[in-house]
């Protein structure tokens, strides 16, 4: 029971994911085309946007649990935690001479992983 429920937040919390990747895009691509924002700016914003989608999704359908401060705390949390993984994943990845494009699908596979059970284990752990 607890791996098939472990197997369906996972599935949810991926197509979440998805979504909130194509609004992140979206958001940055509307802001420095139409409103000439920078890039690094857009994508700030972008990111805000796309983690309070995220936050909200996965919140009520993904671990099927209700708002409370406390998960929006720690929701951000492990957010920017995400953030900062991809940074240093990516800086690492740079500094080793391998090609960015790689890096790309290494913080793609680790960054939402790590994310996920981050999560489950104390963002929503019941």
């Amino acid at each position: 029971m607890k791996a098939n429920k472990i197997t369906n937040s996972l599935l949810k919390y991926s197509v979440v994911g998805v979504f909130a990747t194509v609004i992140h895009a979206i958001a940055v691509f509307l802001q420095v085309e139409f409103l000439l924002l920078k890039p690094y700016f857009a994508n700030g914003i972008a990111f805000f946007f796309a983690t309070s989608f995220s936050y909200f999704f996965n919140t009520f359908w993904s671990f099927k649990t209700r708002f409370n401060i406390d998960n929006v705390r720690k929701y951000f949390l492990v957010s920017s935690i995400g953030f900062i993984e991809a940074m240093v994943i990516s800086g690492i990845w740079d500094m080793l001479g391998f090609s960015y494009v790689s890096g790309i699908f290494i913080v793609a596979i680790l960054v939402p992983a790590l994310g996920f059970l981050m999560n489950y284990f104390w963002t929503y752990k019941k």
